[in-house]
């Protein structure tokens, strides 16, 4: 897809072919959102914000021609320790004897860095860790997995609902005295059967594609889990039992090289190929129309997305994807 060398793994999938001897086939992707849009809030039957779905449809009506069954290594994350968010619970414990009104001090002066808007989400995750640390754990925790926080929410909703903060309760409730491990087992309960397995299984049998995650054996996760989390982190070195495992088998360039995610570039979209999208699913007749949100906080949104001064994409592909939703299935 257009900035795809931002995006591309074709060169490090290749030095694994060779490594292995395998044929592999390199398949190029050319999404059409507007056409995908419709296709997979049908094919969900509700609201489903993650746009990496959008990929793996894609992906796997691709690799129907090749094949009928993949493996895929979801679940790698979350059982040894992969993400941002699982260094930064260990930088919020290191961090822990700081006060209060220090992070609150510091989140007013870097609130005014701008952040990149192409997939760097550094900035966004660095503003996101300051804000949260004058916050108790299970908050911050959830927080981090979250699209809106709770003032933003309060800013966007013009209807008074109560919404559950299923990652904070779990938090609270799990008797788990390591804190890298308790958010990996909530990542195992949450995130991962809720959002990855859920648009992966959706996306993939949309297209009579079956994938198969040997990574969450339940015999591995429950190893994992039992491990101390030196293991999993140690050194600022992500999934670091996995890697010293995989040492002289895999090629040393691919162990080392730093994690990109499966992602869309949908912050350049939405600047770019989506600006009449935008213009059209978020006006201010359609928002207003609906009664649910505050027009004047969706229209900051959008401006500060496109002016640069935040990475607003998941927030405004959400948006759109509700009311994708609602002219299926309300109207």
């Amino acid at each position: 897809f257009p900035y795809a060398n931002k995006y591309d793994e074709t060169k490090d999938a290749k030095i694994i072919a060779n490594f292995f001897g395998t044929n592999h086939n390199v398949i190029e992707i050319f999404p059409n959102i507007v056409e995908l849009l419709p296709k997979m809030v049908s094919h969900f039957d509700e609201p489903f914000g993650n746009p990496t779905s959008l990929l793996i449809y894609e992906l796997t009506k691709e690799t129907k021609k090749y094949a009928t069954v993949a493996l895929a290594g979801d679940g790698g994350d979350e059982v040894f320790g992969g993400y941002p968010r699982h260094k930064a619970v260990l930088l919020s414990k290191k961090f822990s004897f700081i006060p209060e009104s220090f992070w609150e001090i510091i989140h007013k002066f870097i609130d005014f860095i701008p952040e990149d808007t192409s997939g760097n989400h550094l900035y966004r995750r660095l503003k996101i860790f300051v804000e949260s640390m004058s916050s108790e754990e299970g908050y911050r925790y959830d927080r981090w997995v979250s699209y809106f926080s709770d003032n933003e929410l309060n800013q966007l909703l013009k209807i008074s609902i109560k919404y559950n903060k299923i990652v904070e309760e779990l938090w609270n409730s799990l008797n788990i005295k390591d804190e890298l491990t308790k958010a990996l087992v909530i990542d195992l309960k949450t995130f991962l059967p809720n959002n990855l397995l859920y648009y992966g299984d959706i996306m993939s049998m949309a297209n009579s594609f079956e994938v198969r995650f040997p990574l969450i054996d339940h015999k591995l996760v429950e190893f994992m889990v039992s491990i101390d989390s030196k293991y999993k982190i140690n050194k600022g070195i992500s999934k670091y039992i996995l890697k010293k495992l995989m040492k002289n088998r895999l090629p040393k360039e691919i162990i080392d090289k730093p994690k990109l995610g499966l992602n869309p570039p949908m912050g350049i979209w939405i600047k770019n190929e989506l600006k009449d999208v935008v213009g059209n699913y978020l006006s201010e007749e359609n928002i207003k129309k609906r009664e649910i949100f505050d027009y004047n906080f969706v229209k900051r949104l959008i401006y500060e997305h496109e002016t640069g001064k935040k990475d607003r994409s998941l927030y405004i592909w959400s948006l759109i994807v509700l009311e994708e939703w609602f002219r299926q299935y309300i109207d």
